[in-house]
């Protein structure tokens, strides 16, 4: 499949994100109300799919968003800037529903803006399990849960598509995403089922990764890291000997 070039104005909260715990709701990634950071995430290629692919918990999402941002527009205003966040749970008060009841006087907010964690682990979780797939056809118990995903998130009307020439004058089709999940899930459709995403066969780490091409790994990769092979083979020869002295 060729892969066509994904252009998006995205952007992020320059103060970062932190975890916020919102009773009935559960734990939401919340922006600190700096001035928004505008860029291009898919400059960088298909890391910030690994990086999502691979945020399979509250801290990693964190990590994600404080690179990344916000998935969807929901934290964002109709401009793409970023609303003034939850600066404090004590600025809030909540009745044992979860709904906001009042705001300390000094807030400027007058509802939840940011996402729900748990919601956006269980996605990346399906993307990491699209990913390790070696082979284009999904297997029944995938696509069940592919196909809730993209009900969910895969609008027709939130992807555009145009042409451009580059500076080299070159003609070439552009996807334009209305937003990062969006940019994602083209991502996803053009790079599942390839054999140049391995899961790092280190125990303790699982870590998606490239290998091949322009990723300094070679396409046999085991490990997402050298440090991870030599902890991996110490472990086994620390086993080995073990078993000897038995």
């Amino acid at each position: 499949m060729t892969i066509l070039k994904i252009e998006l104005e995205w952007c992020r909260d320059s103060k970062g994100y932190e975890l916020v715990e919102v009773p009935k709701r559960g734990m939401w990634i919340i922006g600190k109300g700096g001035p928004p950071h505008r860029y291009n995430p898919f400059e960088m290629g298909d890391v910030p799919l690994l990086a999502f692919a691979n945020a399979h918990s509250e801290e990693k999402l964190r990590d994600f968003a404080l690179r990344y941002g916000y998935l969807t527009k929901r934290g964002y205003s109709a401009q793409g800037e970023v609303r003034p966040p939850i600066k404090s749970v004590h600025r809030y008060h909540w009745d044992r529903e979860g709904k906001i009841t009042g705001l300390d006087r000094d807030a400027s907010v007058e509802y939840l803006e940011g996402e729900s964690v748990n919601e956006f682990v269980a996605v990346a979780k399906l993307f990491k399990r699209v990913l390790a797939l070696t082979s284009e056809r999904l297997p029944r118990s995938l696509s069940g849960d592919l196909e809730t995903l993209l009900f969910n998130y895969g609008s027709l009307s939130d992807v555009g598509l145009s042409f451009n020439l580059d500076p080299m004058r070159r003609f070439h089709p552009v996807i334009s995403p209305g937003s990062l999940i969006s940019g994602l899930l083209v991502q996803l459709a053009q790079l599942a089922g390839g054999s140049s995403f391995k899961t790092c066969q280190l125990a303790r780490c699982g870590t998606l990764f490239a290998a091949g091409g322009r990723s300094g790994l070679r396409a046999d990769a085991k490990f997402c890291s050298t440090a991870h092979r030599v902890e991996h083979n110490s472990r086994n020869r620390a086993k080995a000997a073990r078993k000897r002295s038995t």
